[in-house]
């Protein structure tokens, strides 16, 4: 993720959020266009990314039972 998150965000945010480009008109209210812009939609849509899925982690049945499992007596046959 650290050696993706720079190319990232010199290569494809900050261009697209620059006065003209391509994202700028639908997020540029939000965060502002220039400098540092395509940084912040970046970190934010990361950090959007991780609460979904810590929530997706919470709500899954399977996963919030998981340590569970291993008290479980084993059944043994002969």
């Amino acid at each position: 993720a650290t050696m993706c998150s720079g190319p990232l965000a010199d290569r494809l945010f900050e261009p697209a959020m620059q006065p003209g480009g391509v994202a700028s008109p639908w997020l540029g209210t939000i965060f502002g266009s220039g400098a540092g812009a395509g940084t912040a939609v970046m970190y934010t849509a990361c950090s959007l990314s991780l609460v979904l899925i810590g929530l997706w982690g919470l709500l899954n049945p399977r996963l919030r039972t998981f340590e569970t499992w291993e008290n479980t007596p084993q059944q043994h046959t002969a």
